[in-house]
């Protein structure tokens, strides 16, 4: 597993840090993506760093394409079964449920964030989606 810190800013500052763990860049890029997006009412702007490599931040091609792929994958997720797409499916629910630990320990480290509307509501979302699992 390879460390990672994701910095959410709220307008010049930094928010919150958090660092977190991950199999590749490509994972924690994910992660990142669905913490920034869900996380958007409250923070403007995002970064992930792999040591001293920054590797991601808000508005850069990197994370317009991942932010993409996740929508593909969530469209993906509705369309018949087999065994290639349950693959795809597990390792989606295994980036998201990541991407929701992180959350968690962002929102521990920060107040500001507890009042995210946006990111409880997704938050809420997959825990009732696992809960039926």
């Amino acid at each position: 597993m390879i460390s990672y810190r994701l910095y959410l800013f709220a307008q010049s500052h930094i928010l919150t840090d958090q660092a977190f763990y991950a199999e590749n860049d490509d994972i924690a890029c994910s992660i990142t993506a669905l913490v920034a997006e869900n996380c958007s009412d409250r923070c403007h702007g995002f970064e992930l760093w792999k040591g001293t490599q920054l590797l991601m931040k808000e508005k850069s091609q990197q994370a317009s394409e991942v932010l993409e792929k996740r929508r593909e994958a969530s469209t993906d997720a509705q369309k018949p079964r087999d065994e290639a797409s349950d693959t795809r499916r597990n390792m989606q629910e295994a980036v998201e449920s990541s991407a929701v630990a992180v959350a968690q320990g962002a929102i521990k480290l920060n107040p500001e964030l507890d009042r995210s509307d946006k990111l409880h509501a997704w938050l809420n979302e997959v825990r009732s989606r696992q809960r039926l699992s």
